[in-house]
């Protein structure tokens, strides 16, 4: 900032910060009855002094030792420059060591941070590395067991698909196996008798362990599906209670549907029916004309 000499005036008042945070004058030549900031005395003409930027105050540049070089630097006509007396200074160096202190400590709670943040990841990085592997085992095994196991019972069903089986027919109790199987051949043929068994027939055999008191189903396999599906319909109008050769999986969804659909008749239900795979309500067609007639 520029000096002022004794020729320009009295010394000015204390100045005011403006807008942009800077002190109007820092160093002027001062005449007048203000005292100094340090030792109380007047300015006298010719006398150097400078001003405060934190207690507005002006001092003899003796006072605050500072010689002709830093008041010429001072002298400087430049609004970055800030002077404090040696009062202030303790407090605006206090103020600013703080600030870098808790600049320091925010530096280094950073650092800690991103380090930690750097293992979290690093970690993760690891646990997703091994969840992905384990993950494609898994997701191979069980893709693999789940084809299996279609295919598995994809081939028992068309094993099966020529199949049917009878139940409640009626089992000699002869301990004579030949003469069983000779008389469940004559049921047979009672109830097929549109059918040429002996053409269309492949085999027939009793399901399970003969016992005395017992009457195991029949298991009948034709040579062709069309012929089962004939005999199927032979048995239904015969009142014969019939069914597919079930696989395995399909004889535990059976028997879970049994299952619910006795719980459902408990509670008073009536004329329910498991039919292809599903719980449904039996309409005879009389029930049918007579909401028909109603209607």
């Amino acid at each position: 900032m520029a000096s002022k000499s004794k020729d320009q005036g009295a010394r000015p008042k204390p100045r005011s910060r403006n807008a942009g945070g800077t002190v109007d004058k820092t160093v002027v030549d001062i005449e007048g009855e203000d005292e100094c900031g340090s030792c109380g005395g007047h300015f006298m003409s010719g006398g150097k002094s400078v001003l405060c930027g934190l207690c507005k105050l002006w001092f003899h540049i003796d006072c605050q030792k500072i010689n002709e070089a830093k008041y010429k630097w001072l002298s400087k006509d430049d609004s970055s420059i800030f002077w404090y007396c040696r009062s202030c200074s303790v407090s605006v160096v206090g103020n600013f060591m703080g600030l870098i202190n808790n600049v320091n400590e925010t530096q280094k709670t950073m650092i800690k941070t991103i380090e930690a943040i750097k293992s979290e990841v690093e970690i993760n990085k690891e646990d997703i590395k091994k969840l992905s592997q384990s993950s494609s085992v898994v997701n191979n095994e069980e893709v693999k067991t789940i084809i299996e196991n279609r295919l598995k019972d994809e081939n028992e069903r068309l094993k099966r698909k020529s199949n049917l089986m009878l139940y409640r027919i009626d089992e000699s109790k002869s301990n004579d196996s030949d003469r069983r199987k000779n008389d469940d051949l004559s049921k047979l043929t009672g109830i097929f008798e549109d059918i040429d068994l002996e053409v269309e027939m492949r085999t027939f055999f009793r399901v399970g362990k003969h016992r005395e008191d017992g009457c195991r189903p029949i298991k009948v396999v034709f040579k062709e599906e069309c012929i089962k599906r004939d005999a199927f319909e032979i048995a239904i109008q015969k009142k014969c209670a019939v069914s597919n050769d079930r696989t395995i999986k399909e004889r535990d969804e059976y028997n879970k549907l049994r299952d619910i659909l006795r719980d459902r008749q408990s509670k008073g239900e009536k004329d329910l029916v498991i039919r292809r795979g599903k719980i449904t309500r039996f309409r005879s067609q009389s029930t049918t004309q007579s909401e028909e007639n109603t209607a």
